[in-house]
């Protein structure tokens, strides 16, 4: 008679322990975030229209560039060599902060020079004011990114959760105002996002003063050591962001706004994914960095399989639902003539998603082992096939052809991702310090 109660015990303590998990305070950040980027794209569908949603997925686009840039030379590579710092790691996370904060201000200079060369040239009104506000949009984005991955760094999850609910409930009122007044647009919701992110950043910073020990010649310590790994980390990130968004681009180009903004819309359909498996991914790097620390290659191999089991399953299950449901959920979300028909292309687009999170372990954990040249010019021989495979499928299929071009794109990436990662090329041993 007793039995059951006992019984009951371990399922309900190991509910307690996922709940109070780091994995859980990185699921529900991510989520958050990717629900409210959901709201702003689905606001600016109802309240503006598909040309709008196709501007605003451009210029994000260019903001998702900016942060992937900075990922790339700062706080990814610090990161990675969080257990080799060139001074104390205070020091090194102050001098990460200052090469931060030195890309985040180049970055909206060439924007703003981007936006007066547009007006000098009359190009697009509408171009050269997006390019205007993303001046000052990007520092802000990069301000606030800086501090969720320093966190991730740090695998302090709750702390990245914390700035995203204060970003979000600064971004979604603003969106309310601005959607109640009529002057909800691509420009304005991109100026609501860049407050909402410099605002929450601002109040992370003052938080986390504690973190960061000024000293004479850490940054220029810190950059030279993130530059010797971060260049090639770069380089690689260029090409998958420009494979990722090549469809954005070119759809815009040769099938005009309005097939962007239905690319787009199942787009953000399939990123409803993200909360699963962006707060995975999130942790992945100081993971698999703790783990070739301890464990060795043998180690690192176990784990990039391990997650990646775990992946395909939340991933595999996700593309079978949307392509079940995909004739409701388009309709219900995406009402209107210009998003009719995207049923087949969300099919395509999840299935594209699935294969392409199957490579993501492995791409890390060559991360981890800085092979960064290798990584590099896979990305770019993907990248270049990729995008020719897109352009020549559009012109041929149109946006379908566009989506059969990035799923087979996505096969064959995943594919030599996993057996660059599996090659046997020597790893770098890394000496043991503490964090």
């Amino acid at each position: 008679m007793t039995a059951e109660p006992f019984a009951a015990k371990p399922p309900i303590a190991a509910l307690r322990k996922l709940l109070a998990s780091d994995q859980m305070a990185g699921w529900a950040g991510q989520g958050l975030v990717s629900a409210v980027n959901f709201v702003v794209l689905i606001m600016l569908a109802r309240y503006a229209g598909a040309i709008d949603v196709g501007f605003y997925s451009v210029a994000f686009s260019i903001l998702i560039i900016a942060m992937v840039m900075q990922d790339s030379l700062v706080t990814r590579p610090y990161a990675i060599q969080l257990f080799k710092p060139p001074d104390g790691p205070r020091e090194h996370a102050y001098g990460a902060f200052v090469f931060g904060l030195a890309l985040s201000a180049a970055t909206g200079l060439a924007l703003a020079a981007a936006a007066f060369i547009m007006r000098l040239y009359e190009a697009d009104a509408k171009l050269s004011s997006l390019a205007l506000v993303l001046s000052v949009v990007a520092p802000l984005a990069m301000a606030r990114d800086f501090a969720r991955r320093f966190s991730f760094a740090h695998l302090r999850m709750r702390e990245a959760l914390a700035l995203d609910a204060g970003a979000s409930a600064i971004l979604l009122p603003l969106l309310a105002v601005l959607a109640w007044r009529g002057m909800l647009d691509a420009l304005t919701a991109l100026a609501a996002i860049g407050i909402a992110g410099g605002l929450a950043a601002a109040m992370w910073f003052w938080a986390s003063r504690g973190s960061f020990t000024r000293k004479a010649g850490a940054a220029r310590k810190t950059a030279e050591l993130s530059w010797s790994f971060g260049k090639w980390l770069l380089s690689s990130q260029i090409a998958l962001q420009i494979q990722g968004y090549a469809a954005h681009w070119i759809t815009l180009l040769v099938a005009g706004a309005a097939a962007t903004g239905l690319y787009s819309a199942c787009l953000a359909v399939v990123a409803l994914a993200n909360p699963f498996l962006f707060g995975l991914l999130n942790l992945l790097t100081p993971k698999f960095v703790r783990t070739l620390r301890d464990e060795g290659e043998a180690g690192l191999r176990r784990a990039a399989f391990r997650d990646t089991l775990l992946i395909g399953a939340i991933m595999g299950a996700f593309a079978v639902l949307l392509t079940a449901g995909g004739g409701i959920i388009m309709p219900l979300l995406f009402p209107g003539e210009d998003f009719a028909g995207g049923r087949t292309i969300l099919s395509i687009l999840a299935l594209s998603s699935a294969i392409s999170a199957l490579g993501a372990p492995a791409t890390i954990a060559l991360s981890a082992t800085e092979r960064g040249r290798a990584i590099a010019g896979l990305s770019f021989a993907i990248c270049i096939l990729g995008s020719a495979a897109v352009w020549l499928l559009l012109l041929q299929w149109g946006l379908f052809g566009a989506v059969i071009g990035i799923l087979v794109t996505e096969c064959a990436g995943t594919a030599a991702r996993w057996a660059l990662f599996l090659s046997g090329s020597r790893i770098p041993p890394v000496h043991k310090a503490p964090e």
